[in-house]
């Protein structure tokens, strides 16, 4: 990875009185001009890892570094140079209109100098003319992220940061998201960060991943570093006959499985051999395969990197 425009040092971030660790010695980078996607399931720690790095928690140890400053101990850092959208619109007030949010919140970081040159720009860019004057509440999700990165750019902020940005949104409104990402990191030179489960969605947009896994990074770099770093295929294998319990006991206990239904099932191989062994297992148990799908994709890779870590 190229120069980090951000810095995580052995982050650590305990919940309920130190029962639940969120995050354990994270360390990651982020490149400068970079957009980056950080991976992980459900509780890894990837919202508390954003709230940490805008200095919504503070962590119980550890550093964080922007471009070489500790905004834990200069605030100001976040203030003039990170901008973070959460997801569901929660940054602004949904009774206050597009404008008015976008002029509050600009005032606020920009020390009451409003750009209305910039201001313009952006609502030109985003195509906003239509929805300024309407409070947020009014609009939909679509709009309403839209609104976000409105306010988001007005900051001379350097990062930005999105929280699962695709929660809530159509297809349409998605691939549009993807575009604008792109294009806001071209045309504003700002670095991005995104967290998201999409990970199709993190594969067409970013540049390089992140993936964390119970609060520790398990794996960062390139998006072609992931999504070529096994030389395994990951296969989806699906059944004319229901598996039953036994059966699901002898392909766990002998292939690497990943995820498994009643009719289907997904697995990792290295050769034709284990492949081999596989349909032999299950002609012997009189089961039929009604369909092999080959993938060599960032979920498949994503699966793999944390199954090996368990």
């Amino acid at each position: 990875m190229s120069t980090p425009i951000l810095s995580i040092e052995k982050l650590n971030k305990t919940f309920l009185h130190g029962k639940v660790q969120a995050l354990k010695n994270c360390s990651l980078n982020v490149s400068k001009n970079s957009i980056t996607g950080l991976l992980g399931m459900n509780g890894a720690g990837k919202t508390t890892l954003i709230k940490c790095v805008a200095n919504l928690l503070i962590p119980c140890s550890g550093n964080i570094y922007f471009e070489n400053e500790n905004p834990l101990k200069k605030t100001e850092i976040v203030t003039n140079n990170i901008s973070v959208l959460l997801d569901g619109g929660r940054n602004l007030f949904w009774y206050m209109t597009v404008e008015e949010n976008i002029k509050y919140f600009s005032l606020l970081k920009n020390s009451n100098k409003f750009d209305k040159i910039r201001f313009a720009k952006i609502a030109e860019y985003l195509e906003l003319g239509t929805i300024l004057k309407k409070q947020l509440h009014q609009l939909s999700f679509g709009m309403k992220q839209r609104a976000n990165i409105a306010v988001a750019l007005m900051s001379p902020a350097q990062l930005l940061i999105f929280d699962e940005p695709t929660t809530g949104l159509d297809i349409k409104f998605q691939a549009e998201l993807e575009h604008l990402i792109v294009d806001i990191n071209k045309e504003f030179g700002v670095s991005i960060l995104l967290s998201s489960h999409d990970m199709e969605f993190v594969k067409r947009t970013c540049t390089d991943c992140i993936l964390i896994h119970e609060g520790q990074t398990l794996k960062q770099g390139s998006m072609q570093e992931f999504i070529s770093l096994f030389e395994t295929s990951r296969y989806e294998v699906m059944l004319y006959e229901p598996l039953t319990d036994d059966v699901k006991k002898e392909l766990y206990n002998n292939f690497n499985i990943t995820e498994m239904n009643d009719t289907s099932f997904s697995i990792f191989w290295n050769n034709n051999n284990e492949l081999n062994e596989m349909f032999s297992k299950l002609n012997g148990f009189g089961i039929k395969v009604k369909m092999l799908n080959s993938e060599n994709t960032l979920r498949a890779s994503i699966m793999q990197l944390i199954n090996n870590n368990k």
